[in-house]
């Protein structure tokens, strides 16, 4: 149990790091000088933390639905290796990204699909390092 949950919050971490620059000096500014007139606690810490929600969704999900049954057949099939994995992470990673991105109709940001690889990566590659470390 622990090495899932230590391997979504790595990925979870790595496809929010770089949004999360953006969003919490927003954040920041919003509690100083509020665009809104009046000051909003909750939306700042909402517009500061949605990356990590984010991303902790997507990458719980994917975890479930795709990392945990690939990790059994490539077990069952002794065919377990670094390379295997994050080829595997990454790929759902940026299709993941992709389906979202093309299902809310948001074709300017294919460029996240690059967070998706990178947080893919990062959750497989902790997977295999916890279970050969």
């Amino acid at each position: 149990m622990w090495r899932f949950a230590k391997s979504v919050l790595a990925g979870t971490i790595a496809g929010a790091a770089l949004p999360m620059i953006v969003t919490v000096p927003l954040a920041a500014v919003n509690l100083i000088w509020p665009l809104t007139g009046h000051l909003d606690i909750f939306g700042s810490i909402y517009l500061a933390t949605l990356p990590l929600l984010m991303a902790f969704g997507l990458v719980f999900l994917s975890s479930v639905f795709v990392g945990l049954p690939a990790a059994a057949i490539l077990k069952l099939l002794s065919a377990e290796s670094a390379i295997t994995y994050q080829s595997i992470g990454a790929t759902v990673g940026f299709l993941v990204t992709l389906i979202g991105l093309l299902a809310i109709d948001a074709t300017a940001g294919f460029w996240m699909c690059i967070l998706g690889v990178l947080a893919g990566g990062v959750t497989a590659r902790t997977w295999w390092r916890s279970a050969h470390a």
